[in-house]
């Protein structure tokens, strides 16, 4: 008895170039790998291709109409005779019958099952219908507003009209000695740790009294003391210092006795504060309270 294995046709794969047994004669790739990688191969090819949707409607002997797979299908133009393009724009043009038990064989089609190789005209059974290829619909895309803080240019604002204050802290060593250098830096130093913590405060809604106060004995210790009272010159904020610390002396003084009290700053307050910390951020570090000593 003949084993049917051994009768097989062997084929070579166009993409691999490997013999395989095809189960169809038709099958021209070894695997759908290789039929997937054929495809992009010739969709890269330096040939210009064209896309377009291809409904094949054909009619068989009973006058059923069978449907074949529309799709896309990339050919080159020059691969299709003169007569497989029935338009003067030459659009290339590729028949794919939808692989099915019908379609196996397809060498053993009589000639009227087959598909036509010429263009047909409008009366045939057989028709062609080209449709060009259709363009996806990108979702809505609500347009980006940006909005802009007041606040922020208010504080840009401040930072444009103090601008020789901010060159101070950005090139320390052009203004200073050594000897002013350090001053500054320990006096910058606990301004920015009162600043940022008036700042945290004036965002909670009520604050222990003790808080006030404990701020208010810090920044006094701190203009008492040896290193503030022989300052740069050209020093720029004494007098926010000074602000400060008189705020601070009036609001416990109009407290006393209370153990929590409303706190807030005033829009102008916040901007003046905000810049400051923003001049000083890179001339001094951020330092907790309770680590500085304010006498010395």
């Amino acid at each position: 008895m003949l084993n049917t294995d051994d009768m097989k046709e062997t084929k070579i794969c166009l993409n691999c170039n490997k013999q395989f047994s095809p189960e169809r004669n038709t099958k021209k790739y070894c695997s759908d790998g290789c039929k997937q990688a054929a495809f992009y191969k010739n969709r890269n090819t330096e040939s210009a291709i064209i896309l377009n949707e291809v409904t094949i409607v054909n009619s068989d002997l009973n006058g059923n109409k069978e449907h074949a797979e529309s799709h896309y299908a990339p050919r080159s133009a020059d691969t299709l005779s003169a007569d497989e393009i029935p338009f003067n724009d030459k659009i290339s043009v590729t028949r794919r019958i939808k692989d099915d038990d019908s379609a196996a064989d397809a060498d053993s089609r009589s000639p009227k099952q087959s598909l036509p190789s010429k263009p047909l005209n409008d009366n045939s059974p057989s028709r062609l219908t080209v449709k060009e290829p259709r363009r996806s619909i990108e979702p809505h895309q609500e347009k980006y507003v940006f909005i802009r803080s007041l606040l922020i240019d208010e504080i840009e604002n401040y930072l444009e009209d103090n601008y020789k204050a901010d060159e101070l802290f950005q090139y320390p060593r052009k203004y200073w000695h050594s000897s002013d250098l350090e001053k500054a830096k320990w006096i910058t130093t606990r301004l920015r740790s009162v600043i940022e913590n008036l700042l945290y405060l004036s965002e909670q809604r009520k604050i222990d009294i003790t808080l006030i106060e404990m701020l208010r004995d810090a920044i006094c210790q701190m203009t008492t003391s040896t290193n503030y009272q022989y300052p740069p010159s050209n020093y720029p904020f004494k007098n926010l210092i000074k602000e400060i610390q008189e705020k601070l002396i009036q609001l416990a003084k109009e407290h006393k006795g209370q153990s929590e009290i409303l706190f807030s700053l005033s829009r102008q307050r916040k901007v003046i504060l905000i810049a400051t910390r923003f001049m000083i951020a890179d001339f001094v570090p951020k330092v907790k309270f309770k680590e500085l000593n304010f006498k010395k």
